[in-house]
């Protein structure tokens, strides 16, 4: 190959390269529409494109009819650019690689691949707003793990799968339940706002209804066998089996959310403890049974539990002690050792 030949193959590899990459000129365009529609032209020995290169474009191709598919373009038509291209002019590539990568492309946007969905995981600390496609907002609560399908079209509801806690105010679609499923619990949603959080301390998943309706149950079990919740109701999913909560005190749910608050009136310590556990995912315990029965009345910031505990336990003439990260409430006469300072 004489200089000007390998001058000129290096310039068209160079342009090809760009233009893949992103910074695309007329020159460039042209190049590789000549490729697209007569690839014996450009694969010449003096033009000869690197495998990398010439995959890198299959990349570019097949990312580009993905996007195509989700948004229920008509068959024949592909976007790239300000420029129109026919199906056809894509098929040449397409058959060069085999039927096989045409049919997943054409059928991804409808298969229920849950090993396609999009994870987000968040860590001690951070908390996580997230938008799915179909317009619902959730957001997820520290060390939690979200996983969702990039798009639901075609598919006949709304499905992801959460480990941890999260609130979610999901957009109305009657056509398409949205069903949350937290370990074997499972949520059927069409419209509304609530909380999912599970408690790794007794395997237990709480479903908080802050407005609408939402139907709870075990996943391995029949639909007729779902709890209906509503609006200020909490269920309860544990080993199987789904009971429903009515309490005043279903706001402590969101605790977690921007702003909010514990509040708990004339409730027994039994049951604002109960919701401490699933709130703070830990274990709380009466060293003596009848403490629990003591009434209480408190509102107070959402902190870190040996804080809340604190006050809350403060009021009754109690204290609160650690003992192998399990929180144990005395009597104030009690001792085993120093209480929470």
């Amino acid at each position: 190959m004489n200089e000007s030949k390998q001058r000129r193959a290096k310039r068209i590899r160079k342009l090809f390269r760009d233009f893949i990459k992103g910074r695309r000129t007329v020159e460039g365009r042209a190049l590789f529409e000549q490729w697209i529609k007569d690839k014996s032209s450009v694969d010449a020995p003096e033009t000869q494109i690197p495998a990398q290169q010439k995959r890198e474009a299959l990349e570019d191709i097949y990312a580009r009819l993905q996007i195509a598919i989700a948004r229920g373009e008509k068959p024949g038509v592909v976007h790239m650019g300000k420029r129109v291209w026919k199906w056809a002019a894509a098929a040449v590539l397409i058959v060069g690689i085999g039927s096989f990568l045409w049919r997943m492309v054409s059928h991804r946007a409808y298969v229920d691949d849950k090993s396609e969905w999009v994870v987000r995981t968040t860590v001690v600390g951070e908390k996580s707003r997230i938008v799915l496609a179909d317009g619902t907002v959730v957001f997820l609560n520290e060390r939690s793990r979200l996983r969702f399908p990039a798009s639901y079209k075609g598919l006949d509801k709304r499905e992801i799968e959460l480990e941890g806690e999260a609130f979610f105010d999901v957009a109305r679609d009657p056509a398409h339940p949205f069903i949350v499923t937290d370990g074997n619990a499972m949520i059927h949603v069409l419209g509304t706002k609530f909380n999912v959080a599970d408690n790794p301390e007794d395997s237990s998943v709480v479903v908080a209804v802050s407005e609408g309706k939402v139907a709870l149950r075990d996943r391995n079990g029949l639909e007729s066998a779902a709890v209906p919740l509503e609006h200020g109701d909490a269920g309860i999913w544990h080993s199987g089996s789904v009971v429903r909560e009515t309490t005043a005190a279903i706001g402590n749910y969101f605790s977690w959310m921007e702003d909010a608050q514990l509040s708990f009136d004339s409730m027994t310590l039994g049951e604002v403890v109960i919701q401490l556990r699933r709130i703070y995912k830990c274990r709380i315990v009466f060293d003596d049974d009848m403490l629990a029965d003591r009434k209480l009345t408190f509102q107070y910031p959402k902190k870190d539990l040996g804080n809340v505990l604190k006050l809350m336990t403060g009021k009754l003439n109690m204290h609160v002690q650690v003992k192998d990260s399990v929180y144990h409430i005395q009597d104030a006469g009690a001792s085993m050792g120093d209480p929470i300072k």
